[in-house]
């Protein structure tokens, strides 16, 4: 269908969404319309969780809602309450969409520190797929981190929910809930973060139906010495499971 583009007031519609250039044209300054003025994304780095970390008091009834950088990582928030000795972590469950190099290493750090009887992790299988399908994917990097003693537990289905579940030492029952993505994306994202022990049984209920289906670590096969990206690669082509 061959069709014309009216006149849109001066404005140029053919521009390149690939470099996405944000400078404002003079010929449209008069327009209603504008572009967006540019930005440059602020770094946000480990200091800046701390930060945030240092800021929060877990006392009963506690609640904040926050607002972060699209460059923070969460995972460095949750290894630096722990750090700062705000929590001591007996038990966890990240419900994510996908997860970066950082967040394992932080997670990993996490459990040395707290050593918590259990860590969950659910994703999305889209993740699955795109991580299993290369030889050093990350799959096999959170299998040979966070699958430390017993208590990890790691499952796929179709979600994009983010949600995370503590329950400390102490006996608090912590939810955070938002955009608690576990990698940057470059975008300003929220979340909330309350202790509500209601909440949390609620989600932990649901969290443990999709794991009892989906899990995919058979816990009655004692884990053998950590198995390398290759090996775990073969398997993965076979349609073995680890």
């Amino acid at each position: 269908m061959d069709f014309e583009i009216p006149d849109a007031g001066g404005v140029d519609l053919n521009f390149d969404m690939g470099a996405f250039d944000f400078k404002v044209d003079t010929e449209i300054a008069n327009d209603r319309y504008q572009r967006p003025a540019a930005r440059k994304p602020e770094k946000v780095a480990y200091d800046n969780a701390e930060q945030l970390a240092r800021s929060i008091d877990l006392h009963e009834g506690f609640r904040a809602f926050c607002v972060i950088s699209g460059n923070f990582i969460f995972a460095d928030f949750l290894e630096a309450l722990t750090r700062l000795d705000k929590w001591r972590v007996d038990h966890m469950t990240i419900h994510t969409l996908t997860m970066s190099q950082e967040s394992i290493d932080s997670l990993h750090n996490l459990i040395i520190m707290d050593q918590p009887s259990s860590l969950h992790v659910i994703m999305s299988d889209y993740w699955y797929v795109h991580e299993c399908g290369r030889a050093n994917g990350l799959l096999w990097e959170l299998y040979d981190k966070c699958d430390i003693g017993d208590g990890f537990r790691l499952a796929f289905c179709r979600t994009h929910a983010k949600v995370i579940t503590v329950k400390t030492k102490k006996g608090n029952k912590i939810v955070i809930h938002g955009s608690v993505n576990m990698r940057s994306h470059g975008v300003v994202e929220q979340f909330m973060m309350e202790n509500d022990d209601g909440l949390y049984d609620f989600i932990e209920g649901w969290n443990d139906g999709i794991l009892d289906r989906y899990d995919t670590i058979n816990h009655n096969v004692k884990r053998k010495k950590p198995v390398r990206e290759k090996a775990l690669y073969q398997l993965a082509k076979r349609g073995e499971r680890r």
